[in-house]
């Protein structure tokens, strides 16, 4: 039906009508085959107080349907034909606000691309870091699981071995009671103990060895370079039998051969004399370890000699104090021959914790002694006879004759409380000068750390070695404390001189 309206308020309402059916049609976004409405719209083809409904058949050529063309299309068509000059403005007006809502209803579509493209870009690096996560995760797992089942497959062959020791520890304790419980003769437990510990570490070298009380007491002296004692020397006495014509062994008595001053000395003992008695206990049939170990003991304690001096009717008491005992490690250095010469000689007995700083200190001595300011032309280092002692010791000792980190020795061990190490000369220099010349005397019994420092001087051709063919060990101890005062003195490394 129609509605009689005038001209002017046609026109005033034909812009919102015509936004009306702009916002309509773009919010149902009709196809081309299910628009069967219309929009009401005036036609110019009407009077002015008449309107007709627009068919839907308009929109069914339009097989594919582009919602703002088609829009605009549906909204142009009717205005081109209606007040072609006084509604101009109003189609501009109505065009504006159609494309304005147009951009608005459109425009998540048109950043949809760009989002999206970013959103694929974010999904793929976490998709790539999530892939490479999980591998990760995977090996890391699977490096720890293979570690738990090593742990694990280690642990059970320690555990198989701690019960293969306890089993063998029952077994040993078995025997030695069984024996001392059965065996025809009596037994002494204490050396029947000794002797299987002695036979059982001698398989496997001769320096790997239990150490009694007594013996770990002597290698803490032969290390350490000092004692609890009295300052007494002492070795097997004799006396002259005129029906032979010749000394024999007296085992009633020990003779003194040395008496240190500050020590012994000092309360009246002098070499020559023979001790009688040791604390009241008569030393006749004692051996001569065990007259040493009753004149030594703790520091601040005191011991009563008896003792007789030839040509003195009647024996001679006296009480000394025990005192810590240093063992000089060089008991012999002086010069040989015309002092012009400047020939030094240097006798080392033992490798103890300060060797090298007395291998210094009596250098620096006969260098004072050279006249006209000179300095040693020859050092003479006389290494017969000795044992060794300590490995840095020996380190030590080496410095005095050698450059800056010139190699010393090399050890190589398996476990991680002596593993394999190299030695070097440290940046203190040497106690002679470079144009001083060295000479090194040995014998068969020169062993261990001797042998060391030996070797580096003629390796470094720092000298020459004068003398018979050393010992010959090459094996580096380590001395494990055990309980009861007793120790292990084990073999735990090779070592190599500089050469190899």
């Amino acid at each position: 039906r129609t509605l009689p309206l005038d001209e002017a308020a046609m026109r005033e309402s034909s812009i919102w009508r015509i936004t009306a059916a702009a916002v309509l049609s773009a919010s149902l976004f009709p196809t081309a085959e299910g628009f069967t409405g219309g929009l009401l719209l005036p036609n110019s083809a009407f009077s002015p107080g008449q309107s007709r409904l627009m068919p839907s058949s308009a929109t069914r050529a339009h097989a594919k349907w582009d919602a703002p063309r088609d829009l605009r299309r549906r909204i142009s068509a009717p205005l081109m034909c209606a007040e072609p000059k006084d509604g101009d403005d109003a189609v501009e007006k109505a065009k504006g606000v159609l494309k304005k809502i147009t951009d608005v209803v459109f425009m998540p579509v048109q950043m949809s691309l760009p989002c999206a493209i970013g959103w694929w870009i974010v999904g793929s690096v976490g998709l790539v870091l999530a892939v490479g996560l999980s591998l990760f995760t995977f090996e890391v797992n699977d490096v720890a699981q293979n570690t738990v089942i090593a742990d694990s497959a280690e642990l059970s062959k320690a555990q198989k071995q701690a019960q293969k020791l306890e089993e063998e520890t029952i077994l040993f304790r078995e025997i030695v009671n069984d024996v001392q419980a059965a065996y025809v003769d009596p037994v002494d437990s204490d050396a029947f103990f000794e002797t299987g510990m002695k036979a059982m570490l001698g398989s496997l070298d001769p320096y790997t060895e239990f150490e009694n009380n007594k013996e770990s007491a002597d290698l803490d002296i032969l290390t350490m370079g000092r004692y609890g004692g009295v300052g007494l020397t002492v070795g097997a006495d004799s006396t002259f039998d005129a029906a032979k014509g010749e000394p024999v062994r007296d085992d009633s008595r020990f003779l003194i051969v040395g008496a240190l001053e500050g020590y012994a000395w000092d309360a009246g003992i002098r070499t020559g004399d023979h001790i009688v008695e040791v604390d009241g206990k008569s030393v006749k049939g004692q051996k001569l370890q065990e007259i040493t170990n009753m004149l030594r003991g703790p520091p601040g304690t005191t011991v009563t000699v008896t003792y007789e001096r030839d040509g003195t009717v009647g024996a001679l008491k006296t009480v000394l104090n025990r005192k810590t005992i240093k063992i000089p490690n060089v008991p012999l250095a002086q010069l040989l021959g015309d002092p012009k010469d400047g020939v030094g000689y240097v006798l080392l007995k033992s490798f103890a914790q300060d060797s090298g700083e007395e291998i210094r200190t009596q250098i620096k001595k006969l260098n004072r002694q050279v006249p006209g300011g000179k300095s040693l032309s020859t050092v003479i280092l006389d290494l017969r006879g000795n044992p060794g002692g300590l490995l840095t010791a020996a380190v030590d000792v080496g410095e005095a004759f050698l450059d800056p980190s010139q190699s010393i020795v090399s050890t190589k061990g398996r476990t991680a409380s002596a593993p394999s190490l190299a030695y070097a000369s440290s940046k203190l220099g040497p106690a002679i000068s470079s144009k001083t010349k060295v000479i090194v005397l040995t014998s068969g019994t020169t062993a261990s750390a001797a042998e060391i420092v030996a070797g580096a001087i003629q390796d470094h051709d720092r000298g020459v070695v004068v003398g018979e063919k050393t010992f010959g060990k090459g094996l580096v101890q380590q001395v494990a404390r055990l309980p009861f005062d007793t120790s292990l003195k084990i073999t735990v490394a090779k070592y190599y001189t500089p050469s190899g």
